[in-house]
């Protein structure tokens, strides 16, 4: 019998599976909701990056989802991700 894989979890990073969210906190029904988007939109995670500040809702993004990531200090996500759309306008920022 083969091994059943979540058509989503070509957009997770499988290897820091079981995701270590804290029973209720609902960051992971973000990250839920954040790949279903991702894939009904059909972007493509290679052309992407996800900017976030730090607390816990930043770990919804990176370890978890299969893109590049750039975690920034308090109050700069906006600030990173526009330094990041000037320099790579190619690419798609969350």
């Amino acid at each position: 019998m083969s091994e059943y894989r979540h058509p989503l979890m070509k957009y997770l990073r499988g290897e820091i599976m079981p995701h270590r969210f804290c029973p209720g906190c609902g960051c992971g029904t973000v990250l839920n909701a954040f790949v279903h988007a991702v894939d009904e939109l059909g972007l493509d995670p290679a052309r992407m990056v996800c900017v976030s500040g730090i607390g816990c809702s930043s770990w919804i993004p990176s370890p978890y989802f299969r893109a590049d990531t750039l975690h920034t200090t308090h109050g700069r996500p906006i600030a990173f991700a526009t330094g990041v759309k000037i320099m790579r306008p190619d690419l798609t920022w969350w």
